[in-house]
């Protein structure tokens, strides 16, 4: 489990925050507290993952906090949630190590779209040994798609179009693998691994790895973004 301390004087934003954390899988609210100098205490005695911050609090504001953070060597990620829309304090933010920042009032999706592309970062570089460059690629969001690009020899956009198509029309817990793929659009696995390996090149749709009892283990895919 992801575990997130929420740092917030606003009772009614707590409240919400963790109302949508408790929405995504994978997360748990390990504390809560309203200003960066209890936050500072807290982590002390506390271990976290991740950190959600308000920018302006009492006592010490976000970036302060962030800046005692680090000078305490706490490499904890921080999610700012916050009003602030200066561009210098977004600067600073970004620049003592925020992995995003979020601005009030937010809506639902933009909260989980947040959550799951930070799931998928802390899983990437926390259960695996090595990391491959479209990983990285992804959780740098650097893996950008664009459908007026020049693609890769032997890769046809109706062919995307119709593997994404595929994702979508799946039930969301449904475990897609490459057979399940070649069985529902009739090609051969060869072919379709072009296509997935492509894909999460681009960031558009990401891989787990499943291990069974005997072979080889599976990669399961599921879409990250719309085209």
């Amino acid at each position: 489990m992801i575990k997130v301390l929420i740092v917030e004087d606003d009772p009614m934003v707590v409240e919400i925050t963790k109302s949508f954390i408790g929405e995504v899988p994978g997360y748990a609210i390990a504390g809560e507290c309203r200003d960066g100098s209890s936050a500072l205490e807290f982590l002390v005695k506390n271990n976290v993952d991740l950190i959600m911050a308000d920018i302006s609090m009492p006592n010490m504001d976000g970036i302060t906090f962030v800046k005692e953070l680090r000078k305490k060597l706490n490499n904890s990620d921080i999610i700012f949630v916050t009003a602030s829309k200066d561009s210098e304090t977004i600067k600073t933010a970004l620049k003592y190590g925020a992995v995003d920042y979020i601005l009030k009032p937010y809506d639902y999706e933009r909260f989980k779209k947040t959550l799951e592309a930070y799931k998928s970062r802390f899983e990437t570089l926390n259960k695996r040994e090595n990391v491959e460059q479209h990983e990285i690629d992804r959780i740098t969001n650097r893996g950008s798609y664009n459908k007026t690009s020049e693609l890769p020899k032997g890769i046809h956009l109706s062919t995307l179009n119709k593997v994404l198509k595929v994702i979508d029309d799946a039930d969301p817990d449904m475990e897609l693998s490459i057979d399940y793929f070649s069985k529902a659009m009739k090609m051969s696995v060869v072919s379709l691994r072009h296509y997935t390996e492509y894909l999460c090149s681009e960031g558009i749709i990401e891989y787990d790895t499943k291990y069974g009892t005997v072979g080889r283990p599976k990669y399961i895919y599921k879409k990250t973004k719309k085209l």
